[in-house]
């Protein structure tokens, strides 16, 4: 099935189309946020946009295609353009129910992440890829894709997974779920607070660059 994470560039966008034809990752002339947006076109990180859509990493398509048109153009799914934060923004898709949304995502390497939610930071749905680090997390808000709701929610991406092992098998080190408390939780707390802290996703090379 479609592996998102395998993506040529996991720092470049797929560039859409406002009649939902789209270039690859990799395209050499909208690759990247910059050179999407000044070619009108909408940019979206490859993993959500490969996973949800159905398409492999690599893929583009010239063919007009109604349904991503209402789903990725122009704009119903935006990434922030701030250059200091790592890569985060909402999603919005018209077409599909949350099942549907999540059935596509698990298949493209994403889980529901329960941990999430007993934290009781994010209500809702949350789901997480597989990678250790610099990995994403993707909210989907309450309702949503339900009882005629569109599927809406956000993500961003955290330095430590922690549903998945620490990658350094180091002796003594700290498993990924204390990681991310301290890396990613507790800055982003701080943060919010107005306090001028670092979070640990500004070492992830996923940014808006």
């Amino acid at each position: 099935m479609n592996n998102p994470l395998s993506a040529v560039d996991p720092s470049g966008r797929e560039c859409v189309w406002d009649d939902g034809s789209f270039d690859s990752a990799d395209d050499p002339n909208t690759g990247s946020a910059d050179s999407c947006a000044a070619a009108g076109g909408t940019y979206a990180i490859p993993e959500i946009f490969e996973g949800a859509s159905g398409h492999n990493p690599g893929d583009w398509s010239a063919d007009p295609n109604s349904g991503l048109a209402a789903d990725w153009g122009p704009s119903p799914y935006n990434v922030t353009t701030d250059p200091n934060p790592p890569i985060s923004g909402r999603i919005n898709f018209e077409n599909m129910t949350r099942d549907q949304f999540i059935s596509m995502m698990q298949q493209s390497g994403f889980e529901v992440s329960d941990l999430d939610i007993l934290l009781g930071f994010h209500s809702g749905i949350n789901m997480r890829d597989s990678s250790s680090v610099c990995s994403i997390h993707l909210h989907i808000d309450p309702f949503s894709g339900q009882y005629g709701n569109p599927i809406t929610g956000d993500f961003h991406i955290d330095l430590f997974n922690p549903l998945t092992p620490n990658p350094l098998p180091i002796p003594g080190s700290l498993p990924n779920i204390v990681l991310h408390a301290t890396s990613d939780v507790g800055p982003d707390i701080l943060q919010a607070q107005g306090l001028p802290v670092t979070t640990g996703n500004q070492l992830c090379p996923h940014t808006d660059q």
